[in-house]
């Protein structure tokens, strides 16, 4: 799971009867729905909660140089630009290149 340092969240109000009754358990953190990233309770009234998190649909990851340079070469060979066998690259082994990037930037998140 992705973890948020509580400077990188905000509060957001739900209604708290429409959250309880959507989830059949809540427990922080957690995303909740794929949508939110909920870090804890800050507040509770008679209708609504308070809950420190963010919008994970507002999550941008912007790369490095170098991992824009790797971008932009697997963008070259996919429109067939490069030479692959000349520069012993593959689009897969690109692919899974990034991937590894990416993952390694929501482990630095925990």
């Amino acid at each position: 799971m992705i973890k948020f340092k509580d400077s990188d969240c905000y509060p957001i109000k739900f209604d708290l009867f429409g959250l309880v009754s959507m989830s059949d358990k809540l427990t922080f953190p957690m995303v909740w729905h794929e949508k939110y990233y909920l870090k804890k309770v800050i507040q509770i009234d008679k209708d609504s909660i308070l809950i420190l998190g963010r919008n994970l649909e507002e999550v941008v990851w912007t790369p490095a140089p170098e991992e824009q340079a790797l971008i932009h070469t697997l963008d070259k060979i996919r429109r067939g630009k490069l030479d692959v066998r000349a520069k012993r690259l593959s689009f897969n082994s690109c692919k899974t290149q990034i991937a590894k990037i990416i993952e390694s930037k929501f482990e630095e998140e925990k």
